[in-house]
C-alpha cells in the first residue's frame, strides 16, 4: 500500500499592530509613493522634504533584509554608508534640478531680457527706439502691494518691485488692457523660476533684481489671470497667455529676436510679421480686440486655431481692405507652419 503524504498548512502567527503598520509603511507601493512625492516637494517647494527620500530608501533596505542576521557593527556600517550615499545623491540631484529649473526661466525671459538690457545699456538706442507708453511724471503709478515675510524682500527691493510692476501695469493699461481687480501677494522662491497662482506671485530670488525678469513674471501673471485661469484649464489658453506676454514684453522695448522654433515662438514671430506688414498700432489694436473677444472664440481645444481666430477677429475689424488682409493673414500663418496652406 502506498504511503499517503499529508501536507500540513503552516499556522499563521498573528502580527501585532505595530508589525502590521511597519509592513504597510515598507510596502513597495507606499515606499515608492513616499519617494516620488517627497522628491517633487523637496525639489520644487521645500528642500528638507528630500530627507524623506533617504527614509524611503532605508525602509526598502530594511524590508529586503539585506543585512538581517549580520553582526550589529556590520548593520550599523551598512546603514551609515547607505544614508551617506543617498544624502550625497539627493544633494547632487537637487543642485542639478535647480539648474534645470533656472534654465527654464532663463530661456523664457531671454528674448525679453536681451531686448530690455540692450535698450538700457545704450542711451542712443533708447532715445530712438524705446516706446513711451506713459508720460514721464514725477509721480508714477505705484500699486498697493502686500508681501510675504521673505528676508529677500527688503525695503529697497519692495520699492523696486512696486515701481517696475506699476510702470508695466500702466503700459498695458495705456494699450487698453483692463487693470487687475487686485494685485497679487508678492513672495519669493529660492531659484530663478517664478511661481504663480491666482492671488500670489513668487519671484525667483536669483532674478528679483532683473527688470526684464520682473516684467516677464508680472506680465505672465497678468495674462494668465486674464486668459489662462478663467474657466476650465486649457492648454490653448495657457499658450495664448504666453504669446501675449512675450509679444507685449518685446513691444515694450520695440525689439524682437526671431526664433520660430517652439509653438509659442512661432506665434510671436508671426505677430511681428503682421506688425511689419500692418504696423504696430494696427497689430496692437487687433490683439486687444481679440483679447476682448476671447470668451467668444471657438475651438479652444486647439492652440493654433484658437490664436488664429483671435488674430483674425481683431485684424478683420481694423483693416480697411479685409479681403486682401485675410489673404495676408493666412499667408503669414502658413509661412510659420501655424495653419495648413489650404486654409
Amino acid at each position: 500500500m502506498a504511503n499517503k503524504i499529508y501536507r500540513i498548512s503552516p499556522v499563521e502567527i498573528p502580527k501585532s499592530l505595530r508589525a502590521r503598520l511597519l509592513d504597510f509603511v515598507e510596502h513597495p507601493l507606499a515606499v515608492g509613493a513616499l519617494f516620488a512625492i517627497s522628491g517633487l516637494v523637496g525639489t520644487l517647494l521645500y528642500t528638507p522634504f528630500l530627507a524623506l527620500c533617504a527614509v524611503s530608501v532605508l525602509l526598502a533596505f530594511h524590508r529586503a533584509r539585506v543585512v538581517s542576521g549580520r553582526p550589529l557593527l556590520v548593520q550599523i556600517i551598512a546603514y551609515s554608508l547607505l544614508v551617506s550615499a543617498v544624502s550625497i545623491g539627493s544633494y547632487l540631484l537637487y543642485d542639478r534640478l535647480s539648474l534645470e529649473l533656472d534654465s527654464v526661466q532663463t530661456d523664457f525671459a531671454r528674448r525679453v531680457a536681451s531686448a530690455l538690457k540692450t535698450s538700457q545699456s545704450s542711451s542712443s538706442v533708447s532715445v530712438l527706439t524705446a516706446p513711451k507708453p506713459i508720460p514721464s511724471t514725477p509721480h508714477p503709478f505705484l500699486p498697493s502691494l502686500t508681501y510675504t515675510d521673505s528676508p529677500v524682500l527688503t525695503e529697497p527691493v519692495r520699492k523696486h518691485l512696486q515701481l517696475e510692476i506699476g510702470t508695466y501695469s500702466s503700459y498695458l493699461k495705456g494699450i487698453g488692457f483692463p487693470s487687475l481687480d487686485s494685485f497679487p501677494r508678492i513672495g519669493t522662491v529660492p531659484y530663478a523660476v517664478p511661481m504663480m497662482e491666482p492671488g500670489r506671485l513668487d519671484f525667483g530670488e536669483k532674478s528679483i533684481r532683473d527688470n526684464s525678469a520682473i516684467r516677464a513674471a508680472f506680465g505672465m501673471y497678468y495674462f494668465g489671470s486674464q486668459i489662462a485661469w478663467v474657466g476650465e484649464n486649457d492648454s490653448a489658453k495657457d499658450n495664448a497667455a504666453i504669446v501675449y506676454n512675450v509679444y507685449f514684453l518685446e513691444s515694450y522695448s520695440d525689439l524682437h529676436e526671431g526664433k520660430n522654433s517652439t509653438p509659442s515662438e512661432k506665434w510671436v514671430d508671426a505677430l511681428w510679421d503682421f506688425r511689419s506688414k500692418f504696423g504696430k498700432k494696427t497689430t496692437d489694436e487687433a490683439l486687444l480686440i481679440g483679447f476682448n473677444k476671447r470668451s467668444q472664440i471657438a475651438k479652444i481645444g486647439d492652440t493654433n486655431q484658437y490664436l488664429a481666430n483671435i488674430i483674425e477677429s481683431g485684424l478683420f475689424e481694423v483693416l480697411n481692405d479685409r479681403s486682401s488682409g485675410l489673404k495676408t493673414i493666412h499667408q503669414v500663418l502658413s509661412d510659420h507652419g501655424l495653419i495648413e496652406t489650404s486654409q
